[in-house]
C-alpha cells in the first residue's frame, strides 16, 4: 500500500478522536488542519512538529525508526515484539496463546508511542490470508520524516585521528587478477580474472559494486558462519553497514553501542556477536580501527579517492602507447572507467591495457569525458588515436533494437504502407526504397503485403549465423 493510500485510510477509517487529539499535541497541530482527509494528508507529511515529536522518542525507538527506514516498506505488528513485549513473550504459554492474546498490548503500545506521537502511519492490509484485522495492520515510516531523525547511537565519539586501516585486503583482491590466488575465507564466485582481454569479477564485467559487495559477503561470510537471523527483515551486516554510516565525520563507536540495533530484531540470546561483527569488519577492510585507552573504537574506512592522486602515481605510458598499470596504488573508481574503455592483458606480471574501439564507442558520455580517459587522451597517441575518431563519429551511426528493415521496390505498395501504417506510426520511411519498423508489427505487415499480391523475400545476416532476417 502506498504511504498516500495508507495515510488516507488512516484518517478515514482508523484514527479515533483521542488519536487525533494526541498528535496534535504531539506535532503542533491545529484542530482546523486536521478537519479533514486532504488537510490532515498535507500537514501530516509536512516538517511541522516533526524534530520535537522525534526527540520525545526513547533512543530504542529511534533506532527502530531507522531500521523502518532501512527496510522502507511497511511491516505488521510481529516487527514491534522485541521493543515493546514483557519479559512473558519468552515464555511457553505465551507461544501458545493466540496471535491477538499475544500482540493486543505490542499494538496498544505501537499506538501509544508511535502512531499516536505523528511519526507512524497505520492503515489495515489486504493480505485474504491473515484472519484478524490485528494480523492486516500495516504500518510504515513515511520516506518525508528520514532526514529528522537523530544518530541511532548515543555515545559516538568524536576524535579527529585516522584509524588503522585494513585496505591491504582490497589491493590482494584486486591483484588478483595477476597472481590467481585466492584470499583465505572469502567469500566465493567472485574471483578476478581476464576474459577476452575483459576483467571481470566472477560473472560481471569488473565495477567497484561487485568489488564492494564481494568485501561485504565475506565479511558476512567470516561473522556470522552458520547462523540464521532475520534477514526476511533485514541482514546483521546490512544494518551495521546502514548504522555506521549515519556517524559524522571523526565519529567513532565501540562495538557495544551496537547492541541497540540487536533490541528490536533479537532475544538477547540470539543477538549476533558485535564485537566479532566489528573486527572481522576491520579484517574484511570495510572498517576502520582505533585503540584508545584500551579500548577499539571502529567507523567505516576511508576509500582511496581518484582526486587524492596523480595518474601518474599509477599508470606509465609505454613507447607502444600502451599503458601499465600500477595495481597497489589505482584507484578502484578508476580501474572501473579503464575496464569499460580499454582492453587489457598480463605482461610480466603487470597488467597492461590498450584501446577498445568498440567498448569506447559504446561506453556512457560520462566514461568518456572522464578525467582518466582524457588524461590517456593527452598522454597516450594509441589512446589518443581511437578516441579521437571515437568523437568524430559520435552520433553519426545510431543501432536501433527490435527493428526491421524492409527493401520496397514497388512505389505503389511503398505509398499503401504508409498510408496505411501511419496513424500508429508503424512504418518510418528510410532513404531511397527502405523501411523500418517494429519486429511485433511484422506479422500484421506481412499479411498485407501478400493481401496485395506482393510476394516477400528474406534476408539472412551472414554476420549472426542467419539468427537475424531482413525482410
Amino acid at each position: 500500500m502506498e504511504p498516500k493510500e495508507m495515510l488516507r485510510d488512516m484518517y478515514d477509517k482508523v484514527l479515533t478522536a483521542a488519536d487525533l487529539k494526541a498528535i496534535c499535541k504531539s506535532r503542533g497541530f491545529s484542530s482546523e488542519e486536521v478537519a479533514s482527509t486532504a488537510l490532515f494528508e498535507t500537514v501530516f507529511l509536512s516538517e511541522k512538529g516533526l524534530s520535537s515529536a522525534i526527540s520525545s522518542l526513547t533512543q530504542d525507538e529511534i533506532v527502530l525508526l531507522h531500521i523502518l527506514k532501512l527496510i522502507n516498506d511497511s511491516v505488521d505488528v510481529t516487527f514491534f515484539k522485541y521493543l515493546y513485549a514483557d519479559q512473558e513473550s519468552d515464555s511457553d504459554s505465551w507461544r501458545y496463546q493466540s496471535f491477538a492474546s499475544q500482540y493486543k498490548d505490542i499494538f496498544k503500545n505501537v499506538r501509544t508511542s508511535l502512531m499516536r506521537k505523528g511519526v507512524l502511519l497505520i492503515a489495515e492490509g489486504h493480505d485474504s490470508w491473515r484472519t484478524t484485522k490485528l494480523e492486516r495492520w500495516q504500518f510504515d515510516f513515511p520516506e518525508e520524516f528520514h532526514q529528522f531523525l537523530t544518530s541511532p547511537f548515543e555515545s559516538a565519539r568524536t576524535c579527529d585521528t585516522r584509524g588503522k586501516d585494513r585496505g591491504t585486503i582490497l589491493r590482494r583482491k584486486i591483484k588478483q587478477v595477476i597472481t590467481g590466488t585466492q584470499i583465505p575465507k572469502e567469500s566465493l564466485g567472485y574471483d578476478l580474472e581476464l576474459s577476452n582481454g575483459k576483467l571481470h569479477i566472477g560473472v560481471h564485467e569488473f565495477r567497484t559494486k561487485y568489488l564492494k559487495k564481494w568485501q561485504i559477503e565475506s565479511w558476512k561470510q567470516s561473522a556470522l558462519p552458520e547462523r540464521g537471523y532475520r534477514e526476511e527483515v533485514v541482514s546483521p551486516i546490512q544494518l551495521v553497514t546502514y548504522a555506521l554510516s549515519q556517524l559524522n565525520r571523526n565519529e567513532w563507536i565501540l562495538p557495544d553501542e551496537l547492541s541497540s540495533l540487536w533490541r528490536i530484531l533479537y532475544t538477547e540470546e540470539e543477538a549476533p556477536d558485535s564485537q566479532t561483527i566489528c573486527e572481522t569488519g576491520w579484517k574484511w577492510g570495510y572498517l576502520s580501527k582505533q585503540k584508545l585507552q584500551g579500548k577499539s573504537y571502529y567507523r567505516p574506512a576511508e576509500t582511496l579517492d581518484a582526486s587524492t592522486v596523480t595518474p601518474e602515481s599509477y599508470q606509465t605510458v609505454q613507447g607502444d602507447g600502451t599503458v601499465e598499470l600500477d595495481l597497489e596504488k589505482v584507484p578502484y573508481e578508476t580501474l572501473e572507467v579503464l575496464a569499460q574503455i580499454a582492453t587489457m592483458t598480463v605482461v610480466d606480471s603487470r597488467l597492461q591495457i590498450s584501446p577498445d574501439l568498440i567498448a569506447t564507442g559504446n561506453a556512457p558520455l560520462n566514461v568518456r569525458n572522464h578525467p582518466q580517459t582524457q588524461w590517456l587522451k593527452h598522454n597516450s597517441a594509441l589512446f589518443r588515436a581511437v578516441l579521437e575518431k571515437v568523437d568524430e563519429n559520435w552520433g553519426k551511426i545510431i543501432i536501433h533494437d527490435n527493428l526491421m528493415v524492409a527493401r520496397v521496390s514497388d512505389i505503389g505498395l511503398m505509398v499503401k504502407l504508409q498510408q496505411s501504417f501511419h496513424d500508429h506510426k508503424k512504418v518510418i520511411p528510410l532513404a531511397k526504397e527502405f523501411i523500418a519498423f517494429p519486429c511485433e508489427a511484422f506479422p500484421a505487415i506481412r499479411s498485407f503485403v501478400e493481401r496485395s499480391g506482393y510476394v516477400i523475400k528474406t534476408v539472412n545476416d551472414v554476420n549472426t549465423g542467419g539468427q537475424n532476417s531482413r525482410e
